[in-house]
């Protein structure tokens, strides 16, 4: 056995278990039988000291965790823990340990967690369950043909997860025997990490060595080591290998499941280094970084980000193996230009070596040792642990010394980067035609089929009916038999003395990440409550700074709203976010691709002078570690800000003023053209395939359709299907040299509308003592440029029309704050408050699996019932909790959810890969409502776990640097205070079971009553069953869409009374209207560029929902049945929307 502890500092500590897992076919199973996969489920189902299902995780709970966690690798399978704090980790490490080295694997636990028939003929299980809603997915079929290809005959070429053929004859017995070959103690690594001390650790080891030694047996004994074997050659003579710089052979051509066939999916892949060649791997990391990382990166400029793209983007992958592989995808490749790629591909890369730019690639390189650092100031556990798992699955063995240098030498890659940073340009000209042009290439191109679609759906229900045919009906009695069985003993009561065999550790010792916020406009102030564990002097000395270098300027930066968080970081991060929330429907539309043209345009400097697109992308590689430009904050909240975001190197504090010279590029200096608007937009237009094949985003989208103003809501706004018709109708616009210049006019009308004081807000996270004159940055990089300036960058160069100018001289102001303060509570702007009783379903072609999202109304952040309500929610959906044994344990979803937002103050419920729609929701509803009638009780062992994992959550959410600052920062418009986690989790600690069952009726209960807003995609052959069902069951009208009414006519989603769509209000009817051609098509909402009505915020009476059953259907009808009699309620209440 081998152990590793790794000191990070971290207040998540945690635990990951390895071991050496290899698939492959031999007499008694095959490699796609998915052993390791299925085997890695049954770990979790009890041990031999812990002999129940879900012991495990409900005392993980109870360690400020929530539940554990595994997966399953193509050549290893790791169990996780993460938790607040070390001590509960390391109590439940020898428990742990047990259940990996000794479970029970009984038949009952097989039945339900892998693969059985019901009653009714169908295949479920909770494996099963999760490949068939992968299986035949695109990425899965391409890359299994990519494997197949690049490793013949071995393991590496396993589906380890299981194909469902397989699943469907694989027996209990196999898993017993593939446990004993593989879960030995001499094949398994311990890794703890976080602020465990060695004596702690050395502590838990010891119990967990003594009951090995105990148990004795062949398994102590050492057997040969997996993957020791050797590696198969590539069988060059066959179709999807590629000779001679891909002039010999021809692709592998797979179909995929869709009824939209306009794009698809192109992968190549070689062979690469074997494991012991470390520096060839980096070399070939950076090799890919330099070909593809950027719009300036060979393959990227010649084949993404040209008038025509051949797909949206270029995605190198690796693996390292005994001898690995590297790999790049294509993705959203256009169908009609896919049998191009490859030889274009070709050609790039071979013209990329010839023309080799050394000096990039010594800025690739150093932008590369930039990223490696901070992602270990960021996530350093994530950071070693591919070099620790590849050492101990490869690395040779001749002792402990031995071992520890292997991994030492991995895991310093600046002493690689420093060699490699040596090499000249015929060096890396050798690298790309040794790794790339002259070796074997495997070729596999994945294309859409709604011919396939069918097939699939006609042959899933083909299986069941042969299933009922083969059973018969006493056969399917017996199948159900088996099934109620196996649950019943599955479901047995554990002992109270399991339950309780580790203590709970107190919140309160876990070390939190200090973070100091200093906010202001005209005055500087440090926020209540702010700065944890920093000294007051610290405090003091970061208010001085910030305060003198202020008074410096005078009032030049009062206009300005500054988030100042001081964290210790060899970083600087700098945002600014822009409130949306004044734009009108029209404008809206152009956000999304301002956004993503941010970091892609030439620039007019301040100077006069001019850089080009390539020459801005490179400057912005060469000096920044990560930079974005998307809707939210920093840490994804209040969705109606669009964020610019830069991140450098602090260098003693010259950083902040590099990165705010980037910020105010993207911001002011940058040249909108008809050709970058054509190059984004058809970019953007090949997502919209790829979209609707997402069961779980079109389930999100059609939720937020139903629960917002979807002409205000951003997120809703910047899906692809919703952009589609506004893309395709501004490309129609730039070919016309009429109405090119007036869409490029609008573009940056748009933009100047959000570049308003008022209406930026600006962060600042890093050692704010190392800073000279912060504000000296600030001013300088955010005041607007000259007039001047300006017009020459609007125009490409040339100036402005006179008429442009005077468009946007007086802009619309925001009526919801003046200059300097901040923009609290925009998040609401857009929630439809009436809205109650809708319901959507799409029907997909792409899927086998459904996906569901109900919403009602939830809670405010300081809400007395908000602690109350996590609480409820975890003890529900709880790792081994309700919903897990009920719901994912009997095989109806692989997965679930109930969440809370405070910024939008609603509840939902979330089924996703759910085999049967109809009845996960049915099953999930039951266990609400026995809680509600008191016929099922929260237990205080039960309780206990829950608070100790809401707790976890809590603290999770700012466990990093970045993570800590970006949070403190989107308190402000949350309404919170910065010390908000730490009032909450005293609230926690507060809740008891009444309160519990207080929020399970008053928000919970909602989610099922037809009153809810329900949104699902289904497999196309299913759509009509669940409308049926779910007509039948909430008594209310469900409305069926097509792929192509989501993609093609996206305002249909609002017909259901929310909101009044404008006609087609875009980019080419302001053109074609302005330029005096036919006006056919312009807007004929008069009013669509005021300022919009927002949806109120305020109580409204609940209109009734329509019944198609003859059911009561006033407003929460359903939910008023179960009154809840605690001291909070002395009247049955109904939550107000």
């Amino acid at each position: 056995m081998r152990a590793v502890l790794f000191e990070t500092g971290e207040p998540m500590c945690e635990l990951h278990v390895v071991l050496a897992t290899e698939a492959d076919t031999c007499e008694w199973a095959h490699k796609d039988d998915g052993l390791p996969h299925t085997l890695e489920h049954a770990i979790f189902l009890g041990s031999e000291l812990y002999p129940y299902k879900g012991v495990l995780d409900k005392l993980a709970n109870r360690c400020l965790a929530r539940g554990t966690n595994a997966w399953t690798a193509t050549d290893h399978t790791c169990y996780t823990m993460r938790t607040a704090g070390h001590e509960g980790l390391l109590n439940l490490l020898p428990i742990y340990a047990d259940h990996i080295l000794y479970p029970l694997l009984s038949d009952e636990s097989f039945v339900t967690e892998v693969h059985h028939v019901t009653n009714e003929g169908e295949n479920k299980g909770v494996v099963y369950c999760e490949m068939q809603g992968r299986e035949n997915t695109a990425d899965s079929l391409v890359d299994r043909a990519v494997m197949e290809l690049l490793y013949p005959k071995g393991g590496y070429s396993a589906e380890t997860g299981g194909k469902m053929a397989n699943l469907r004859k694989l027996t209990n017995e196999q898993v017993r025997r593939y446990h004993a070959q593989f879960y030995r103690p001499d094949n398994m690594m311990i890794v703890v990490s976080g602020t465990a001390g060695e004596a702690e650790f050395l502590s838990s080891l010891e119990a967990v060595e003594k009951r090995v030694l105990e148990k004795g047996g062949e398994r102590t004994r050492r057997t040969p080591r997996p993957w020791a074997g050797h590696v198969a050659s590539m069988e060059t003579e066959t179709e999807g290998v590629l000779l001679d710089s891909g002039m010999r052979g021809k692709p592998k051509q797979v179909l995929f499941p869709s009824e939209d066939e306009s794009t698809g999916i192109v992968s190549l892949a070689w062979r690469g280094p074997r494991y012991d060649e470390h520096r060839a791997w980096v070399e070939l990391y950076v090799l890919w970084e330099y070909l593809t990382d950027s719009a300036v990166a060979p393959l990227t400029k010649k084949m993404v980000e040209i008038d025509l793209p051949f797909c949206s983007r270029i995605k190198p992958a690796y693996e390292v193996f005994s001898q690995g592989y590297h790999q790049v995808w294509f993705r959203d490749a256009r169908c009609e230009l896919m049998d191009w790629i490859v030889a274009d591909f070709f050609a790039v890369v071979g013209k990329a070596m010839d023309e080799f730019d050394l000096d990039r690639m010594k800025l690739v390189i150093r932008r590369y040792r930039r990223k490696l650092l901070e992602r270990r100031e960021r996530a350093p556990t994530d950071a070693a642990m591919g070099p620790l798992i590849a050492s101990f699955l490869y690395a040779p063995r001749h002792g402990s010394q031995d071992q520890v240098d292997e991994v030492g030498t991995i895991l310093q890659v600046e002493a690689q980067l420093a060699e490699i940073e040596k090499l000249d340009a015929a060096d890396w000209q050798r690298r790309i035609a040794e790794r790339i042009l002259d070796p074997p290439c495997v070729a596999v191109v994945g294309c859409p089929s709604a011919e396939t679609a069918k097939r699939i759906a006609s042959e899933a229900e083909a299986l069941t009916s042969a299933n009922a045919r083969r059973l018969g009906s006493a056969g399917l009695v017996k199948c159900a038999e088996i099934l109620d069985a196996a649950i019943a003993h599955n479901e047995r009561e554990i002992p109270a003395k399991y339950l309780t065999a580790v203590p709970i550790p107190s919140p309160a010792s876990v070390r939190l990440i200090p973070v100091l916020t200093v906010r202001g406009s005209k005055k500087l102030e440090i926020a209540e409550n702010s700065g944890g564990t920093l000294s007051d002097e610290t405090k003091n000395s970061v208010l001085r700074i910030l305060t003198e270098s202020k008074a410096k300027h005078g009032s030049a930066f009062d206009p300005y709203w500054v988030e100042w968080e001081h964290i210790d970081s060899v970083f600087v991060s700098v945002a600014v976010a822009l409130d949306t929330s004044t734009l009108s429907p029209s404008e809206r539309k152009y956000v999304p691709l301002l956004l993503e043209l941010a970091f892609k345009l030439p620039c007019v400097l301040d100077d006069g002078s001019d850089l080009t697109k390539d020459e801005a992308v490179s400057q912005l590689q060469a000096d920044t570690t990560r930079y974005s430009a998307s809707f939210g904050l920093l840490n994804g909240r209040i969705a109606q800000f669009a964020t610019v975001f830069v991140q450098v190197e602090l260098d003693g504090g010259a950083g902040l003023a590099k990165a705010l010279a980037y910020v105010r590029r993207a911001l002011y200096l940058t040249s909108i053209s008809p050709e970058e608007l054509r190059i984004a937009g058809r970019k953007m237009l090949s997502l919209a395939p790829a979209a609707v094949r997402d069961g779980a985003g079109i389930a999100r989208h059609l939720s937020e359709s139903l629960e917002f103003d979807v002409e205000q809501n951003n997120n809703f706004v910047a899906h692809a299907t919703t952009q589609q018709p506004f893309i395709t109708a501004m490309l129609n616009g730039l070919e016309d040299a009429r109405t090119a210049h007036t869409v490029v006019e609008k573009f940056e009308q748009v933009r100047e509308l959000l570049l308003q004081p008022q209406l930026m807000q600006v962060f600042v996270a890093g050692d704010v003592t190392k800073l000279a004159d912060p504000y000296a940055s600030l001013v300088a990089a955010l005041t607007p440029p000259s007039q001047a300036v300006s017009d020459r960058r609007s125009s490409g160069g040339g100036r402005r029309s006179a008429a442009a100018r005077r468009s946007t001289s007086t802009k619309r102001m925001s009526p919801k704050r003046s200059f300097g303060a901040p923009a609290r509570q925009i998040a609401h702007s857009n929630i439809l408050s009436g809205a109650t009783g809708k319901a959507t379903i799409a029907s997909l072609s792409a899927v086998e699996s459904n996906f569901l999202r109900t919403c009602a109304p939830g809670v405010a952040a300081y809400a007395d019932d908000h602690a109350s309500l996590l609480v409820a929610i975890e003890h529900l959906t709880a790792l081994e909790g309700d919903f897990w044994v009920k719901l994912r344990g009997a095989g109806l979803t692989y997965s679930y959810q109930i969440a809370a937002s405070t910024d939008t103050q609603r509840i939902s419920f979330v089924l996703f890969k759910c085999t049967d729609l109809l009845g996960a929701y049915a099953a999930a509803k039951k266990i609400v409502v026995e809680y509600a009638k008191g016929e099922s009780a929260v237990t205080p062992v039960a309780l206990d776990g829950a608070k100790a994992t809401v707790a976890y959550s809590i603290i999770s959410g700012a466990s990093t640097r970045l993570g800590a600052a970006a949070a403190a920062w989107s308190t402000i418009y949350e309404g919170k205070k910065v010390d908000y986690a730490t009032w909450l989790l005293d609230q926690v600690s507060k809740v008891t079971v009444s309160d519990v069952l207080h929020s399970l009726k008053k928000y919970i209960v909602p989610l099922f009553d037809p009153s809810a807003n329900l949104a699902a995609t289904c497999p196309t052959n299913k759509v009509e069953l669940a409308k049926q069902g779910f007509e039948e069951m909430l008594g209310i009208e469900v409305r069926v869409m097509t792929e192509e009414q989501i993609c093609c006519h996206p305002e249909q989603l609002a017909k259901d009374g929310h909101v009044a769509t404008t006609a087609t209000d875009d980019a080419t009817d302001d053109a074609t209207t302005d330029a005096g051609a036919s006006s056919a098509n312009a807007d004929t909402d008069a009013d669509a560029d005021k300022q919009p009505a927002k949806a109120t915020k305020t109580s409204k009476k609940l209109p009734t929902v329509t019944s198609t059953s003859g059911a009561d259907t006033a407003p929460f009808a359903f939910a008023r049945q179960f009154k809840c009699e605690c001291p909070k309620c002395a009247v049955p209440a109904v939550p107000a929307l």
